[in-house]
């Protein structure tokens, strides 16, 4: 109103003014008037603005910049993002910036490597911490490795891959250069039953092969035609490492494998680079959209620079789980969904093109929202979901609780399980809370609490929480013989598919003891184990092969070892597993 006010003002002033001065200067009082009209419209324009701008706001989101889509990665000529990868990034894959990515496998002890020995020719050596080249293939000690190449894209276009073992120091000591040569395996073999008359055959000439002269340094084998072919179906069956022909075979090198356990990083890898052709279409998420204060409904949905011209596009409103809220939303929509019920949402962008020279490429995309100045006597009631913590690990009946208050007073809190459509129970009175049963449902779930005040309005507070009634199974406990002061491994497997990858185990060494007890009068010898030592190994991994390794410094004899284990949501297992170990 400023500026109109004043407008008016110099209106008036000027019509005034001019029956009493000369036309040159009522011509000259014209011209500031429309000046000065001009200026405060222009003025007037950009106050209105800022005040929009305080009430309303934007998240905003430039794909070039802020990295906030999925499955997204910048093309070679970095103008704006595009879908230039078939879905997201590969484990342990990193994009190189000039249109190549590189993965880097390089897997623990589910990694498959072994070595052979012709002086044990029907041993198996596949859980050795290191792997060895020493002598030829037909009297020596070879290894084998493999990789699984899955996480590399069908589509990709290989540019390098190469192998590469730590050179951990020569066999007994005996310094020598040599060659050592990686070979292609044409047939097929087992980690854990390959032995010396048993290993597959191989490709007579070697794929690679380096010169070695010093220990402690990487050997790195350039294996692209092998990997390429594995690519394009040739079955693979991994490499052989040996040496060169013409050495002994007591001349050799010894590798860190993946059952190293003294430096994960010095494990054998496999380094893939390779370029991606581009996509005509696909789909890309943005983050989370979850604004602190956010009130009312959702606004207005924008999106614009997209290229090529041809490209189209479908716009989906997704929950913070992925699931379809709306679908197919047009461009300047209002959204109109509750940010009571949906505090936090992504926006989903579908794109296509008919142009095959061109990937299509979105950014600037907008939602916008209300916040922190709801009128006076509308604000909606806080919500302190107070239990079960956020990220925690439940098992049987549950209480979930909500501190809820409003100056206008709570009419309900209600509680409901992953979406709106399974309801767990509605509490009216203090402290509002609800019992929810676990059983059957084993996995990751969102939990909504959703206060109500008795004006209607609503706030929700969402926690995501994994139910895990499944009590941990123990399994492959081997047999094992060590010599006194040595190193024994025990090993083990617990399967537990909702611990979230991981349990607290304890092992137990025990010996048989007798003790005598007095029955009726006579005496009678029993025979027990006796608990020797426990070790406490705090979390461990859950779903493959493990081991201890116990400093054998008790007595020689007989022992027996026992694992237990519970898992993150305090389950006891339901089997211990056990096995002999002997001390000579």
């Amino acid at each position: 109103m400023l500026p109109i006010i004043l407008i008016e003002r110099l209106t008036g002033i000027a019509m005034k003014r001019i029956n009493n001065y000369p036309i040159w200067a009522n011509v000259i009082v014209l011209i500031l008037i429309i000046f000065l009209i001009s200026n405060f419209s222009i003025s007037f324009f950009l106050t209105s603005s800022s005040a929009y701008s305080s009430q309303w706001n934007q998240a905003i989101f430039n794909g070039s910049n802020d990295g906030t889509y999925n499955n997204v990665s910048a093309n070679v000529s970095n103008s704006g993002v595009n879908l230039s990868l078939d879905g997201a990034l590969p484990d342990s894959t990193v994009d190189n910036g000039n249109g190549t990515y590189t993965t880097t496998l390089q897997p623990g002890s589910s990694g498959i490597d072994a070595y052979v020995n012709w002086w044990g020719p029907d041993t198996n050596y596949g859980d050795n911490g290191y792997i060895t080249a020493i002598g030829e293939y037909s009297n020596g000690v070879p290894s084998f490795i493999k990789y699984d190449l899955g996480s590399i894209p069908a589509s990709a276009s290989l540019s390098t891959a190469q192998i590469g073992l730590y050179f951990a120091g020569f066999y007994e000591n005996n310094i020598h250069q040599r060659y050592i040569q990686a070979h292609r395996t044409t047939s097929n073999w087992s980690e854990d039953t390959v032995t010396f008359n048993s290993r597959p055959s191989i490709n007579p000439s070697y794929t690679s092969r380096v010169l070695t002269a010093s220990a402690g340094v990487w050997h790195n084998f350039n294996v692209t035609a092998d990997v390429a072919a594995f690519l394009s179906g040739t079955p693979n069956y991994g490499w052989a490492i040996q040496g060169g022909s013409g050495y002994a075979s007591n001349i050799g090198n010894l590798y860190c494998s993946s059952d190293y356990l003294s430096n994960d990083s010095l494990r054998p890898k496999l380094v893939v680079t390779y370029s991606m052709p581009y996509k005509t279409s696909g789909s890309f998420i943005s983050s989370a959209i979850a604004p602190e204060g956010v009130y009312g409904d959702w606004g207005a949905i924008s999106f614009n620079k997209i290229t090529p011209g041809s490209t189209s596009i479908a716009v989906d409103v997704l929950d913070t789980n992925d699931n379809v809220i709306l679908s197919n939303v047009s461009n300047g929509a209002n959204l109109g969904i509750s940010t009571s019920i949906y505090p936090s949402i992504k926006l989903k962008a579908n794109l296509s093109t008919p142009n095959s020279a061109q990937t299509p490429t979105l950014s600037n995309w907008s939602v916008e929202y209300n916040y922190d100045n709801a009128p006076v006597g509308q604000e909606p009631p806080n919500n302190d979901f107070t239990s079960p913590p956020n990220g925690s690990y439940l098992i049987g009946t549950v209480i979930l609780t909500s501190n809820a208050s409003d100056n206008a007073g709570i009419d309900s809190v209600s509680y409901y399980d992953n979406n709106l459509s399974n309801h767990i129970g509605t509490a009216t009175t203090s402290p509002y809370t609800v019992s929810w049963n676990t059983k059957g449902k084993d996995g990751a779930h969102t939990l909504y609490s959703i206060a109500k005040n008795i004006n209607g309005l609503s706030t929700s507070v969402t926690k995501t929480v994994y139910v895990d009634n499944y009590a941990p199974r123990i399994y492959q406990a081997r047999f094992t013989r060590v010599k006194k002061g040595r190193y024994a491994k025990l090993y083990y497997k617990i399967v537990d598919p909702y611990s979230g990858g991981k349990a607290s185990v304890i092992i137990k060494i025990k010996k048989i003891a007798k003790k005598i007890i007095k029955k009726n009068g006579k005496k009678k010898v029993i025979k027990y184990w006796k608990n020797v030592k426990a070790i406490n190994l705090g979390q461990s991994g859950v779903g493959f092969l493990r081991y201890y390794r116990l400093r054998a410094n008790m007595a020689k004899g007989k022992y027996r070892f026992y694992v237990y284990a519970t898992d993150r949501a305090g389950n006891r297992q339901f089997n211990v597993a056990s096995n002999q170990l002997h001390i000579k």
